[in-house]
């Protein structure tokens, strides 16, 4: 079982072995609402996975850790980004940002 790399509010964390038993065997998954996807990571994997959110950075962010040249470009550049509240404050008070 993976771990989700991101947690959300409202997650389905703690629901998602409950969840996942009760998933039959399948050749497609589809998950409209994906969130952090805890059930994605949680279940077997199927041989066609779709997930979906609202959120579109978040789906964007599955996209960049699901490709191997753009995940290795993500950990790279956050290996060398400084831990620092300044730019946390920076980054989430700029509104482009958040768009």
């Amino acid at each position: 079982m993976l771990k989700s790399p991101v947690n959300r509010f409202g997650g389905k964390y703690y629901l998602r072995s409950w969840i996942t038993g009760m998933i039959p065997e399948h050749v497609l998954y589809c998950e409209p609402f994906c969130g952090a996807g805890h059930l994605l990571f949680s279940k077997t994997p199927s041989p066609v996975e779709v997930i979906n959110d609202i959120d579109r950075h978040l789906i964007a962010f599955f996209r960049v850790i699901k490709d191997p040249e753009r995940r290795s470009s993500l950990v790279e550049t956050l290996q060398y980004m400084p831990y620092s509240r300044n730019l946390w404050q920076t980054i989430t008070g700029c509104p482009r940002m958040l768009q």
